[in-house]
């Protein structure tokens, strides 16, 4: 089995190096569920429920809380909990931030969060109020839109991008990080499972099939683009991350690939 997994990614090496990008198993880490990049750190989190971080090639878990997403940006490390609970990574320990609970976050803003509910409700935290939790209490978040339904969201400073539970693709051109309001949401073509905006503005995304795509044509007045082009992969990926030239991918399988264009 083990055979068929390394020549699998020889194959993937090729397949990708093909189209410019070079591909190579990242640091292992059992079977890999989700990856998030930003700002030079790197969180992941695995089937079995816990998040690790990346420290010299080598993967450390955080806690024994049980996490099935996490999220690095310049508010540090958030998590939401295997309950749906999030939590803050504050003096070495995953501390419940109480309130609004999610099934997932997104902390690549200008230091404000996002996230999505269970049931595919949008929120946000401003920056006064995630950057002043300090491990105990609650925190208030915001309702993002009365009435799309959120899958995943994610920002950066420059832009919020969304999947809706339809996969269709939304972009907001800007957020107001200290009163968490967004432009108006403009619907972009294609249909998505997930999409991911890097803190320099780039965005990737994966559609139902596990193919990855990337937001071409984005400019300061064009925050929206003007197509996806088709990254080829030779695995099924589930999820992916860019952060400082690198694209972070996760496959179905649970392998993680660490790319270069």
């Amino acid at each position: 089995m083990k055979a068929v997994a390394v020549f699998a990614l020889v194959l993937c090496g090729l397949a990708v190096s093909h189209a410019a990008w070079k591909c190579k198993e990242g640091p292992r880490l059992a079977r890999a569920w989700q990856i998030d990049a930003s700002v030079g750190v790197v969180c992941a989190t695995t089937r079995s429920f816990y998040a690790y971080t990346l420290n010299n090639g080598r993967w450390t878990r955080l806690s024994t809380v049980r996490v099935k997403h996490c999220s690095v940006g310049h508010s540090g490390i958030w998590a939401v909990g295997r309950n749906n609970f999030v939590y803050r990574y504050v003096c070495g320990k995953l501390r419940r931030a109480r309130g609004t609970s999610l099934k997932q976050l997104d902390c690549g803003g200008d230091s404000h969060l996002v996230g999505a509910t269970s049931t595919n409700v949008g929120q946000c935290l401003t920056r006064r109020r995630t950057l002043g939790f300090a491990g105990t209490g609650s925190v208030s978040w915001q309702r993002i839109h009365p009435t799309l339904k959120f899958k995943h969201i994610t920002c950066s400073p420059k832009a919020c991008w969304a999947v809706t539970t339809g996969h269709r693709i939304l972009c907001s051109k800007r957020v107001r990080r200290n009163t968490c309001r967004f432009s108006a949401w403009k619907s972009v073509t294609g249909s998505l499972v997930n999409i991911e905006i890097s803190t320099d503005g780039k965005v990737y995304g994966v559609n139902g099939k596990g193919h990855v795509y990337v937001r071409v044509g984005i400019t300061r007045r064009l925050q929206h683009g003007t197509s996806w082009r088709y990254i080829p992969m030779c695995m099924a990926i589930k999820q992916v991350s860019f952060d400082l030239g690198k694209l972070w991918a996760v496959s179905r399988s649970g392998t993680i690939l660490m790319c270069n264009a």
